[in-house]
């Protein structure tokens, strides 16, 4: 066993002292940790059928200038750093629930229920989420399998299919997306969207039929951040600007290559222009 303590009051940082190995010796670390899952519409949650594990699970701090990030947890916004890491996550489930996660999964019944499997090399982080309640809709792009969990079938393929329109304009612009699946699924939550490695919660609102304009345009920003954030590492904890500005920008060259001069025009004023002249002060 290896001493460990909290560093933080919110007990968000474990430090583990680990007893030194000599030169050329590797060692593993086993960590068991059992999670109380809270009834909230967050992240971390579980409301209307859906289980939301984002932010869930411990993940190695970053290392940086010679000392461990301990930024503290923040319950608002992504401000998070991580570094890449290799995630090999099994999870059984009762009978029923379909799983929206982070990487390339397989599912197989075991003892009434199902056991996903599910790989996800070079991530910055792991996300799932889990419901009985969802419908399932599947788009392919250059290759790559989009797969969307909404409320009802109809809106599951509209964010299927926009994620996929996203995928390939973005692929175009930035360069090829870096895994081979994205998973898109409706939790309840108060922010619009929230992205992970391969995967965007979307909040529930979102899938109805007189939001789907407001839908498309947060999968086109949380799609963005596969690139600005997923592949791109930034510090989002003490330069927010680094992924949110790129995939704001990425958001407007969306509208702009899939509708044309005017739509690119009419988005930047709404949410570029107009927000900026009502938060910045004009010199004098």
């Amino acid at each position: 066993p290896a001493d460990a303590a909290f560093a933080d009051d919110a007990k968000t940082v474990l430090r583990i002292a680990l007893p030194p190995l000599p030169n050329g010796e590797q060692g593993q670390l086993l960590l068991r940790c059992r999670l109380t899952v809270p009834r909230c519409a967050h992240r971390f949650g579980v409301s209307q059928d859906i289980w939301q594990f984002g932010n869930a699970l411990p993940i190695l701090a970053a290392y940086e200038n010679g000392a461990w990030r301990e930024d503290p947890y923040s319950p608002i916004g992504d401000p998070f750093v991580s570094d890449c890491a290799n995630y090999s996550v099994t999870l059984t489930v009762p009978a029923g629930y379909l799983c929206a996660a982070t990487g390339r999964q397989t599912a197989e019944a075991v003892n009434g229920g199902l056991r996903y499997r599910i790989e996800a090399p070079a991530v910055r982080d792991f996300g799932f989420a889990l419901s009985n309640a969802w419908q399932s809709a599947v788009a392919k792009v250059n290759g790559i399998a989009v797969t969307a969990y909404g409320p009802d079938a109809a809106g599951a393929k509209r964010a299927a299919n926009d994620a996929a329109q996203a995928l390939k304009i973005f692929a175009d612009l930035y360069g090829a997306y870096a895994w081979d699946s994205l998973t898109l699924c409706a939790v309840d939550f108060p922010f619009g969207g929230m992205e992970y490695p391969g995967l965007v919660f979307l909040s529930l609102p979102q899938f109805e039929a007189d939001w789907a304009d407001t839908l498309e345009l947060t999968i086109a920003h949380e799609t963005a951040h596969q690139w600005f954030y997923a592949l791109v590492g930034s510090d989002q904890f003490r330069e927010p600007w680094q992924d949110e500005s790129p995939c704001e920008y990425a958001t407007l060259r969306y509208a702009l290559k899939r509708y044309g001069q005017n739509a690119y025009e009419n988005l930047k004023i709404t949410r570029i222009d107009a927000p900026m002249r009502e938060r910045v002060s004009q010199p004098v």
